[in-house]
């Protein structure tokens, strides 16, 4: 800080540092300014006659001298020249400027000021935005959007001249909107707060809003690169809503929480890595100091960054944050809600945008029956992409939406809910809701606060990237890698999205068996969950010659009565059940069945007849190694086999082999009988294995007449 900015008392709450720049007639003459004290809390009800000035800095080391309270101080080169613009040849004009209104070398005083610095920006007359002197043909640039302001997008597409002059003016637009102060994060806050915004560029002026309408015209008209796009938008609205803010109060735009000002604007650009949470203290709707957030720059960023991700998401979520590094990755339970299925930008507002969820939870349709299937949600720094997914973490008060990587997912937004409907009162709602089995999986997520490069959002390059990438060695052994691949897998099935859920799967199986061999608890475990993927999607060849590779080695390694041997088990007699036509009778048979042997607990008779004659050759001779499926082999199940029009003599075969021909009755031999019109084999295999045991009785006659 300059010297004689030590020679000020130190600024207190609610009075601020003002400057009065000197006139002067000759433009080339040092610049003279003086510092005196002012109050903004005694006029608390009335815009105050000072201009505050938004700009960039600038390169620390490019400095040039002026005069502040008769000392000789330096500047750096962009407030120079924005001053010499701004001094009048015979008056005085009363200026904001950071740099000279606050003593950069205390800190205490920097933390105080960017508690209410919304109210220095909100109260001032007018707020300056200085672009920087005329470059690139930037005066042209400004005076065609100027002159652009009131056209029709429509006609300026029909009229030849016009197209021809924005050719031709095409990288002035561009080399001007590209300039630094549109990327900075601090402008932000200075005009959410302005009532009155001047854009400056050289010599050349432009109202805020007239610059706002212009540049939409020829968005509107003419492609804009998006990545461009996406930087000019946010401060256009907010420019663009100057001048129907509410008077003397300091509000954030639309009443947005930190944690969605968050995920609109921390892409943006800031010098101290503080400043992406300070920065937008002002424009908040809640109070961030209830949280230990109040601005301090001696906190370290990990630990700012750490306390503002659970601040904004969930108590409960386990957070890892680094000093050197702009993200956080993040551990939770949570569950999938649905997928996104659309997305619509409003052209016409930055800070909306229409999305469409299909949900397909029980917990996505609690939020469906109170939210609908189509959110209007506060635009994004990260554009939302369709399936895109929305998930709860467990703890959270909104959701989130998330995007699949290869071994975790990134955090596109933080905390989402359409716009005006009411938040959703978990503790009310079923206890099921808040229940520890509700959210099954574990969600490992990287918040980036980063800007993206281009490379990296190209089409691809997420689904491909792994969290290493982020933060080398996060994932330091095989076990962590494949695990968390696993997870992502299982994450991708909830949703749906089977073909994503295939690819990192077989992927995981690859590295599991390599690193540790077919018969390793982690590699079974990645086999079972992609036979289920392949059963998804209707491979079941696949599906099921894989399961029974791995019952067979669970048998062998873990043992038949194993929990994950039995579960295994289960998925076969459900891949066998699934692409049947069953009624609902028998899905609940089925289930039940299914539950009987994951648990090893009993299976009834009733279950048994039901299924018998549905369940094919391979699986049916592993179920008979399980006690309590074999004890419920009795005549009416053997009946049931025989009357079986699918697979009965492959049944009845095992059934003759394991049990041998004590189960030849004549209520079987009956059963058999009365599918002797359908030929299906059932009747010749028992006469060939009964040989003289079977007698033709009249009621077996009657039954192969079809009298009985």
């Amino acid at each position: 800080m300059s010297d004689f900015d030590r020679t000020q008392p130190r600024s207190k709450p609610n009075r601020i540092r003002l400057v009065r720049l000197i006139p002067s007639e000759d433009e080339t003459a040092t610049i003279h300014c003086e510092l005196f004290d002012y109050s903004i809390r005694d006029f608390p009800n009335k815009t105050h006659l000072y201009e505050a000035l938004s700009y960039v800095w600038g390169h620390q080391d490019e400095v040039l001298p002026i005069y502040v309270n008769g000392r000789l101080s330096n500047v750096r080169k962009n407030l120079h020249a924005a001053l010499r613009r701004l001094r009048n040849h015979c008056m005085e004009r009363i200026l904001w400027i950071d740099a000279l209104s606050i003593n950069q070398e205390d800190t205490r005083e920097k933390e105080m000021h960017i508690q209410f610095m919304a109210n220095i920006y909100g109260y001032a007359n007018r707020v300056i935005v200085w672009l920087g002197e005329e470059a690139d043909n930037s005066t042209e640039a400004l005076e065609s959007i100027r002159a652009v302001a009131d056209d029709d997008p429509r006609a300026l597409l029909r009229d030849n001249q016009s197209m021809v002059r924005f050719e031709w003016n095409q990288k002035a637009f561009f080399k001007l909107l590209d300039r630094p102060w549109f990327k900075r994060m601090w402008v932000l806050q200075e005009v959410a707060a302005a009532r009155s915004i001047l854009i400056m560029c050289g010599s050349t002026e432009v109202n805020g809003y007239v610059f706002c309408l212009g540049l939409s015209t020829l968005e509107l008209a003419f492609p804009v690169d998006p990545e461009l796009h996406g930087l000019i938008r946010p401060v256009t609205y907010l420019i663009r809503r100057a001048g129907t803010r509410p008077a003397y109060t300091a509000n954030s735009p639309n009443g947005a929480s930190l944690g969605e000002l968050l995920d609109m604007y921390h892409t943006r650009e800031s010098t101290e890595r503080h400043d992406k949470v300070y920065a937008l203290y002002g424009m908040s709707s809640n109070d961030p100091s209830a949280a230990g957030l109040s601005p301090n720059y001696g906190t370290p960023w990990r630990i700012l960054l750490l306390k503002v991700v659970k601040y904004v998401l969930s108590k409960e979520v386990y957070v890892e944050t680094w000093d050197e590094r702009e993200l956080a990755v993040i551990k939770s339970k949570g569950c999938i809600l649905g997928q996104i299925s659309k997305i619509e930008s409003d052209r016409t507002r930055y800070d909306k945008q229409h999305v469409t969820i299909k949900f397909g939870t029980p917990t996505g349709k609690l939020f469906e029956t109170a939210w609908g299937t189509k959110w209007p949600l506060q635009a994004s720094a990260k554009a939302v992409r369709e399936r895109d997914l929305l998930c709860l973490l467990r703890g959270a008060s909104k959701p989130s939406i998330i995007r699949a990587c290869k071994d975790h997912f990134s955090l596109i937004m933080v905390g989402v809910s359409p716009r005006h409907l009411p938040l959703i009162d978990f503790e009310r709602q079923d206890k099921f809701l808040l229940s520890a089995e509700n959210f099954p999986r574990n969600f490992l997520l990287v918040w980036d606060l980063g800007r993206f490069e281009m490379s990296q959002v190209q089409a691809g390059f997420e689904f491909m990237s792994d969290i290493n990438t982020f933060v080398p060695i996060y994932l330091r052994d095989m076990p962590r890698r494949v695990s968390a691949i696993h997870e992502v897998a299982l994450i991708l099935r909830d949703s749906e999205m089977h073909k994503e859920a295939e690819t990192r799967l077989e992927e995981a199986v690859e590295k599991a068996s390599e690193a540790f061999g077919r018969d390793a608890t982690l590699t079974l475990a990645c086999m079972d969950e992609l036979a289920m993927v392949y059963n998804d999607l209707l491979k079941s060849t696949e599906a099921k010659k894989l399961v029974l590779q791995i019952i067979e080695t669970r048998k062998r390694v873990q043992g038949l009565y194993h929990q994950y041997t039995l579960n295994s088990i289960a998925n076969l007699v459900l891949f066998d059940l699934y692409p049947k036509l069953l009624t609902v009778d028998i899905m609940a048979r089925m289930k039940d069945l299914v539950g009987g042997i994951r648990r090893n607990s009993n299976i009834t008779e009733e279950d048994v007849v039901a299924l018998i004659g549905s369940i094919e050759k391979e699986t049916l001779t592993i179920l008979l190694g399980l006690e309590n499926f074999r004890s419920q082999i009795t005549e009416r199940v053997v009946k049931a086999a025989a009357m079986s029009d699918s697979n009965g003599t492959e049944v009845m075969i095992l059934l003759l082999d394991l049990f041998g021909n004590s189960i030849i009755t004549e209520e079987v031999v009956k059963a058999a009988a009365r599918n002797l019109d359908k030929d299906t084999g059932e009747m010749k295999l028992l006469l060939d294995r009964g040989e003289d045991q079977i007698i033709l009785t009249e009621k077996v006659v009657k039954a192969a007449a079809g009298n009985d």
